[in-house]
């Protein structure tokens, strides 16, 4: 039996995806994803470092909810347009987000309205 390997493009990571997974520690976002679903990377309590790509525009809610661990989330897209209610809420209270420049300012108060942890550090 002959295997073929396929390309494909990811646009959305759906909801629940890789919902408690006890495993993972870093995640990388592609710059093809657009869409990060509702509880797609909830209750991870090993997650330390989230990396999002340039392609993504909504976080959905509580995408991240529960991440006690996650510290450090870099954000390299100049598009994220929505953090919906409690995408990021339980995560750490010392959480480093660093933002692209220039969008500092729109991206705190999406982030907050996301449930951003008000001691997390924005810049």
């Amino acid at each position: 039996m002959k295997i073929k390997n396929y390309k494909f493009k990811v646009t959305a990571i759906g909801s629940n995806a890789f919902r408690n997974n006890k495993n993972l520690r870093k995640v990388v976002i592609g710059d093809n994803v657009a869409t990060i679903g509702a509880s797609a990377f909830q209750g991870n309590t090993k997650l330390t470092t989230v990396i999002i790509g340039k392609g993504v525009t909504k976080m959905k809610r509580m995408a991240f909810f529960g991440d006690k661990k996650l510290a450090t989330i870099k954000i390299n897209t100049k598009k994220l347009k929505t953090v919906e209610k409690q995408a990021l809420k339980g995560i750490s209270n010392k959480a480093k987000v660093s933002i692209p420049k220039g969008k500092v300012k729109a991206y705190k108060k999406i982030l907050k309205k996301g449930g951003l942890p008000a001691k997390a550090t924005v810049k």
